[in-house]
């Protein structure tokens, strides 16, 4: 592997459960309401939310060959494939407590280990894996993610606590994969540069 920029990883610090800790200021995407500083959203701007983040995560990977994606380590220890496989992984936890929830069952915390230990096993467990099975896991479990998320009722959100705004326990998905674009986008312009 090759390093080309030492941009530092954009660890998740906070406990992808409680997404209190992840705030969105952005007037454009949503409301105040009486409680200060909390964003309030409907479900349909809520999804809208990671869809846009999806897109603009695709339009960052989009065009880098396989040997980049998978070769060039692009934030800590972290390759392009590596970031995709951490976001399948989150996608998948999610998805999980999820469909508990659709069940009935308590799905009590997301993971029941340190952030950076949890994320370090799951990028292990994929490197294994060729590119086209994380690329697909990574598209495949983001739709499943959505269609589990258009079921819910408008009126409540998966896992509580209140409505769908930064209370809610699965706010960060609306921000995880722009977590990750600036160390995308800061080793495609490295390889621009390297090109030119």
């Amino acid at each position: 592997m090759r390093t080309l920029t030492h941009a530092p990883h954009c660890r998740i610090l906070r406990d992808h459960g409680r997404a209190t800790q992840i705030g969105c200021r952005d007037a454009a995407y949503h409301a105040q309401d009486g409680r200060r500083g909390v964003a309030v959203v409907s479900k349909r701007e809520f999804l809208e939310r990671m869809r846009a983040a999806r897109a603009d995560f695709n339009e960052a990977i989009s065009g880098l060959t396989e040997d980049q994606i998978t070769g060039d380590i692009v934030a800590g220890e972290w390759t392009v494939k590596d970031i995709v496989a951490h976001l399948a992984a989150w996608q998948m936890e999610a998805l999980r407590a999820i469909e508990q929830a659709e069940r009935g069952e308590e799905s009590g915390p997301l993971i029941d280990e340190s952030v950076d230990e949890w994320n370090q096993r799951r990028v292990e467990e994929r490197r294994r894996l060729p590119l086209v099975d994380v690329i697909q896991e990574f598209t495949e479990s983001h739709d499943e993610l959505l269609a589990a998320l258009e079921r819910w009722p408008e009126d409540t959100v998966p896992l509580g606590p209140a409505g769908w705004d930064e209370d809610c326990r699965l706010w960060w998905l609306t921000e995880h994969d722009r977590e990750h674009l600036d160390a995308i986008q800061a080793y495609r312009r490295t390889v621009s540069q390297m090109v030119s």
